[in-house]
């Protein structure tokens, strides 16, 4: 494997890179992977921005705005929200993707690091290949001597086709947190969503089995997303046909609340907290894999 700069669309990257897979990261903001690329399939994994471009947020700015891409770091909030018992305004889809980090590439490894800007913690991400595998490895410090609760969720955006079916790994109580109104057709395939809308569900209860399989049945790729639930215990699913800017993606997001904002979360009694000087750390891969004819 090797890890080297490069340029995708209009901005500096660096790249990791075996026989298998390259991998692009932003440098300028926001630590965004914005390419997981399966070479043997010439296949895209992440959705790319519409304008084939990246403009540069400002803390607070609208999400929405923006290019609505590739994979962002959701911390301490997804939705702007209050934080828990105070004032204090969290701002949208949290700060981390909007934010300078510093890089650092070790042994083999690509290294990120920022500091959250609203409630002061510190975010490590560390990135390695293995075969065909992505592995997300993280590392959560709470350097102030206050307690604080937080929500931390993986924001991917994928490749939308209508041939794709999800195995969720689960099939427990799903809420449609848009409209809350059940849904009259099979959520695993994306054929059966109406066109020229959007949804987003969370499964109700906590996961005990944090594996996800994604069939491109079309381009003969299974991918498997694996992340440990001791921590983050909750899954979302978000999904535009057209309904968002005329986008078309869909996005799996393990999350460390339930759901999309940290107030709401707090209410409901399930976020994740992180004491004064403690450390959290967790794991997820995402595994390409070409299936058998």
């Amino acid at each position: 494997m090797k890890i080297y700069s490069g340029k995708h669309f209009n901005k500096d990257v660096y790249i990791l890179e075996n026989d298998q897979l390259q991998v692009k990261v932003l440098k300028d903001f926001g630590a965004k992977v914005v390419s997981i690329y399966k070479k043997d399939l010439d296949f895209e994994l992440l959705f790319q921005p519409s304008d084939k471009a990246y403009k540069e947020p400002n803390l607070g700015d609208d999400f929405e705005a923006y290019d609505r891409s590739g994979i962002d770091e959701m911390l301490p909030t997804i939705d702007s929200c209050f934080y828990p018992n105070s004032y204090k305004k969290l701002n949208d889809h949290g700060d981390l993707w909007t934010q300078k980090w510093d890089f650092e590439i070790r042994e083999e490894s690509l290294v990120s690091k920022v500091r959250c800007d609203s409630i002061k913690l510190d975010l490590e991400r560390q990135i390695t290949l293995d075969g065909d595998q992505v592995k997300f490895s993280y590392k959560l410090k709470n350097p102030t001597v206050q307690d604080h609760p937080y929500l931390w969720a993986f924001h991917a955006l994928m490749t939308y086709s209508d041939q794709v079916e999800i195995d969720f790994g689960q099939d427990g109580e799903i809420l449609n947190v848009i409209d809350g109104k059940p849904y009259d057709f099979d959520y695993r395939n994306l054929d059966e969503y109406p066109d020229k809308n959007v949804y987003k569900f969370y499964f109700v209860d906590e996961i005990a089995d944090g594996n996800v399989d994604i069939y491109y049945k079309k381009e003969k790729l299974k991918v498997q997303m694996n992340f440990t639930t001791d921590i983050n215990k909750y899954l979302g699913f978000w999904l535009t046909k057209g309904g968002l800017k005329g986008e078309y993606n869909f996005a799996l997001e393990p999350a460390s609340g339930y759901y999309d904002s940290l107030e709401r979360a707090f209410k409901n009694n399930k976020f994740s907290k992180i004491a004064s000087k403690e450390e959290k750390t967790w794991e997820l891969t995402l595994t390409l894999r070409k299936e058998n004819d």
